[in-house]
């Protein structure tokens, strides 16, 4: 079992297809040192946008820059958050109710070399989540996004459940499989000659 190393001070990446990638976050209980090192962090990396591959980087959630104990929080760029009036930070963010299901091709911090994978989404979702008030997590917020901001929620927070695009869109493609209605196999008299047979 590998040890877990005190992170609160250690300079932070992006975790390219790591296993912590697929760890569950933990709920954050309160905004301790830790949290706060890791938020100034994030938010450098955000504010410099140099990302493997040249890519550009909208919010990063806790699990994709830890090697242990990921917590349910993400930051997103400030031009960002403040356009949709919400903090940088979002702890604790869960979907409570969505509709208008519809597909979109995204891309992830955490697989800098991978295309983009064509997934569903809702374009308005409900979500329930806190804010920093005064040093300490705020009373539970609901709140209905749209678009844009509700494509960035479901992103991040599909990254507190240890899951991510590249499994999403697998599992749709299995499931298109599998609904998929069977072609009918015409019926063809087969006359087999001397000499036909291969190996395949």
């Amino acid at each position: 079992m590998q040890e877990k190393r005190n992170d609160t001070f250690r300079r932070l990446k992006v975790k390219e297809e790591s296993e912590t990638i697929d760890q569950k976050s933990e709920e954050v209980k309160e905004i301790d040192k830790r949290i706060l090192m890791h938020i100034v962090e994030m938010t450098y990396m955000l504010s410099q946008n140099k990302f493997a591959n040249g890519r550009i980087g909208y919010a990063i959630a806790h699990c994709q820059v830890v090697e242990h104990t990921p917590l349910k929080f993400f930051v997103m760029q400030r031009n960002i958050a403040e356009q949709y009036e919400l903090p940088a930070v979002i702890y604790n963010a869960k979907i409570t109710d969505q509709n208008e299901p519809y597909e979109v091709l995204e891309l992830c911090l955490s697989f800098p070399y991978h295309n983009r994978a064509k997934i569903t989404r809702y374009r308005k979702i409900e979500v329930e989540y806190q804010i920093e008030e005064k040093g300490k997590l705020s009373a539970p917020i609901k709140k209905w996004f749209g678009d844009f901001i509700a494509q960035l929620f479901q992103h991040e927070i599909q990254h507190f459940e240890g899951d991510n695009i590249y499994n999403q869109f697998l599992r749709e493609k299995d499931d298109n499989n599998k609904t998929a209605k069977p072609k009918t196999a015409k019926k063809t008299k087969l006359i087999a000659k001397k000499g036909d047979a291969k190996n395949d």
